[in-house]
C-alpha cells in the first residue's frame, strides 16, 4: 500500500492534488518558531492544543506541504493522526 508524502514545498514544489497544510490555511501552526518557542515547542503546542481540534479526514489520500519538512513540522503530527505512523522519509 503506497501512503501519501509530506513534501516541502520549497524543494518539491506544489504536486497537482497535493494540500497545503501551513500558515495561513485551515491545517497551518498558529505557534511560530522563535516567537512562540523552539521547533520542538512550537510542534509539542500544536500537537496537544490544536490537533484535537482538527479535522483532517479531508486530507485522507492527498500529499501534504509544508515548509519544514524533513525538519519536525506539525504536518507530520497531522500525518500521524491520519495515518497512524510516521510519514515516509
Amino acid at each position: 500500500m503506497l501512503f501519501p508524502r509530506v513534501l516541502n514545498i520549497k524543494v518539491d514544489g506544489r504536486p497537482p492534488g497535493a494540500k497545503y497544510c501551513g500558515r495561513g490555511s485551515l491545517y497551518g501552526n498558529p505557534f511560530r518558531v522563535g516567537v512562540d518557542g523552539s521547533r520542538d515547542e512550537v510542534c509539542d503546542r500544536f500537537e496537544c492544543e490544536v490537533l484535537s481540534l482538527l479535522d483532517v479526514e479531508p486530507l485522507r489520500g492527498f500529499d501534504l506541504l509544508c515548509f519544514c519538512h524533513p525538519a519536525r513540522c506539525h504536518v507530520h503530527s497531522i500525518y500521524r493522526k491520519l495515518y497512524g505512523r510516521e510519514p515516509p522519509a
